[in-house]
């Protein structure tokens, strides 16, 4: 089995969804942590794996949506339990999901549809049941409903943010009655990014990439490419917001807006800050940190291609308050992370050379996190 699958969608797709831990690069006051994990589950038993969420008693591998089947559900040692969820346009199956989260409150997988209902997902019996809980409310107003809604995550107290593109804020705050409250998280100055290009056009390079806790309480985005880190945090019926903001999207140069289209250029400063998208626990949140320039990253990948370095992972674990705590150190590629609500158990989906792609696990248990 050949290594370059998920290597190469580094140089390609991390283009697409790294992003930054918000403080700099070149912070050297807290510890790494070496770490080798062990394959939980193996390639035979996996369909076409793109994402993991992790539950106090269960792990759901979601797949391509290329598959028949969008979940697989196993055991925390690795046994396959069921798998659930249709895909298609019958009732109780979906086209599309995105901002996928687990919530343990309802024991279930939430979701926005293809629709923007955030919709609830439960399984019984391996028989998977959709119930919407929450959409936008229509008096809110054309601008407001037709640039939000695509993504969103609603916290335990019944408040919802959802992504935005408006050049007010990055994040749209709504009532349990779908009702919009305000704007969150102020766009980076226009001189940082692309000038006076539309917010829409600069939203394709800053879009949040998010995951919440299982108890629903707090979150946190990766914001497109720009070297910056957004965490949320429930108050009473509020959300409080935060930002680690060190540098906007580098080496993209846009060349025309006409409103409708939009035409840019990659230059050789390019830079890859973080991969894929956060995993969050009930106390801390885990980020894939590169920090290189893509260049160097595709160069990188080549020679673990040709077996000239040792795969690794550098993940960056944060308390909600922004505070850099840990950085652990992988014996993996990049992948899609989850990690257990008690911070005990971190979970990668892998590649090797001789193990296909796979599920790696990483005791956490002798760390003070």
């Amino acid at each position: 089995m050949k290594l370059p699958h998920l290597i190469i969608s580094i140089g390609v797709a991390a283009s697409c969804l790294s992003c930054s831990n918000g403080l700099s690069s070149s912070d050297n006051n807290v510890d790494t942590i070496s770490l080798k994990g062990e394959i939980l589950i193996p390639y035979d038993e996996l369909w076409e794996p793109i994402k993991l969420f992790a539950s106090d008693d269960k792990i759901f591998v979601l797949n391509s949506m290329s598959a028949d089947t969008l979940f697989n559900e196993f055991t925390l040692s690795g046994k396959k339990a069921c798998n659930f969820l249709t895909r298609g346009n019958g009732p109780n199956e979906v086209t599309r999901m995105f901002s996928i989260y687990y919530n343990r409150n309802s024991n279930s997988l939430d979701f926005t549809a293809a629709n923007k209902e955030l919709t609830q997902l439960k399984v019984s019996n391996g028989q998977a049941e959709l119930t919407p809980i929450f959409e936008l409310n229509p008096d809110n107003g054309k601008d407001i409903n037709s640039v939000s809604g695509h993504e969103n995550w609603m916290f335990d107290n019944g408040v919802t943010v959802s992504t935005i593109v408006s050049d007010k804020g990055y994040f749209g705050v709504f009532d349990r009655d779908g009702s919009f409250k305000h704007f969150a998280v102020d766009p980076i100055q226009p001189d940082d990014f692309g000038g006076n290009f539309s917010a829409a056009v600069k939203y394709n390079f800053l879009h949040p990439w998010g995951a919440m806790s299982a108890d629903c309480k707090h979150a946190a985005w990766i914001m497109g490419q720009a070297d910056m880190l957004v965490f949320a945090n429930q108050n009473a019926d509020s959300i409080n917001f935060s930002v680690n903001y060190v540098a906007p999207p580098k080496g993209i140069n846009f060349i025309s807006d006409d409103g409708e289209h939009f035409n840019f250029e990659y230059t050789d400063d390019q830079t890859l800050y973080f991969f894929g998208e956060p995993a969050v626990s009930d106390s801390h949140v885990y980020v894939q940190y590169i920090g290189k320039l893509n260049s160097e990253m595709r160069s990188y990948a080549n020679d673990i291609i040709n077996h000239q370095s040792e795969p690794k992972c550098e993940i960056r674990v944060y308390d909600f308050d922004g505070n850099l705590i840990h950085i652990l150190s992988l014996d993996c590629m990049y992948g899609n992370i989850a990690v257990s609500p008690d911070d005990k158990v971190l979970y990668i989906i892998s590649e090797g050379c001789e193990d296909g792609i796979n599920i790696r696990k990483y005791d956490l248990t002798f760390i003070t996190i």
